[in-house]
C-alpha cells in the first residue's frame, strides 16, 4: 500500500444522489467518527482560542461540508456551557445532504443549514468570524484544495480551521479494522472508510495547503488518533 502521497479515487458519499436510508446509516456513522475518534474535540479545541468565553457579543461561525450538522450542534452546545452566544451556518453542496442536516439541527434556532458549494460561497466577504470544515478537504483533488481553503479564508476574520484525517499506516489499517466489523452493514462508510485515509493528508501537505491558500500564521496540530487540524488566519 502507498503512503507517500494522496490517492486519487472516488468514494461513494461523492456520489450525486443516494438511497435516502443508506444516507442515513451513512450519516450516523460520521457523527459516531467524529464523536468517538476526535473529529468534534478537534473543532472545539482549537474554536476556544478565537471565540472567548464570555466575550460578549454574538460569534458567527460558517461549517463547510457540514454533513450530518452535527459539528454545529457541538459548537453550539459547548457555547451554551462558556457563556458564549454563536451563529452557526452549515453549508453542504449535496442537496440530500444539506436537508438531512437542516432537519437534525431544527430544534436549534442559532442554526442555519444551507445549500452552497464551498468553492463558491454565497457571502459577502468577512461575513464570519471563524470558518471551519471538517473530513471534507480530502474529497477535492489536490488543485482544488487552496482554493477551497481560500474560500473559507474569504468569507471570515478571525480563523479558518480545517479538521482532516492524517493519512498514515496505522490510520489505515485502522480503518480496515473497523470496515470488518463496525462499518461491515454499511456498504458506504465500509468502502469509504480506508479510502478516506488514503485521500488525507501529512502535516506537510497539509501546512503546504493554508499557506498556499494564503492564511497567515498557519499551523498543523496533530491529535490523537490520526487527526490534523490546520489553522490559519485571514489576510
Amino acid at each position: 500500500m502507498r503512503f507517500s502521497s494522496r490517492l486519487r479515487a472516488t468514494e461513494y458519499l461523492d456520489a450525486a444522489e443516494h438511497e435516502p436510508a443508506q444516507l442515513d446509516v451513512t450519516l450516523d456513522h460520521l457523527v459516531a467518527v467524529n464523536r468517538w475518534l476526535g473529529g468534534t474535540r478537534v473543532v472545539l479545541k482549537h474554536l476556544r482560542q478565537w471565540l472567548p468565553e464570555g466575550g460578549g457579543g454574538c460569534s458567527r461561525v460558517l461549517d463547510v461540508g457540514t454533513g450530518a450538522g452535527d459539528i454545529p450542534r457541538a459548537i453550539v452546545a459547548w457555547a451554551a456551557k462558556g457563556r458564549r452566544v454563536v451563529d452557526v451556518h452549515g453549508v453542504d453542496i449535496q442537496l440530500s445532504i444539506a436537508f438531512r442536516a437542516r432537519d437534525r439541527c431544527a430544534s436549534e434556532s442559532s442554526i442555519r443549514v444551507a445549500v452552497a458549494d464551498g468553492m463558491r460561497l454565497p457571502f459577502a466577504d468577512n461575513t464570519f468570524d471563524v470558518a471551519t470544515s471538517s473530513m471534507t478537504l480530502h474529497h477535492l483533488d489536490d488543485s482544488d484544495t487552496h482554493a477551497f481553503v481560500a474560500e473559507l479564508s474569504r468569507v471570515s476574520t478571525r480563523a479558518v480551521i480545517i479538521n482532516d484525517l492524517e493519512r498514515h499506516p496505522i490510520n489505515y489499517y485502522g480503518a480496515r479494522v473497523l470496515a470488518a466489523t463496525v462499518w461491515r452493514a454499511d456498504r458506504y462508510t465500509r468502502h469509504d472508510g480506508p479510502i478516506s485515509v488514503l485521500r488525507s493528508f501529512s502535516p506537510r501537505e497539509l501546512r503546504r495547503v493554508g499557506e498556499k491558500a494564503g492564511l497567515r500564521n498557519v499551523v498543523v496540530h496533530r491529535h490523537f488518533p490520526y487527526r490534523l487540524a490546520l489553522v490559519g488566519q485571514p489576510v
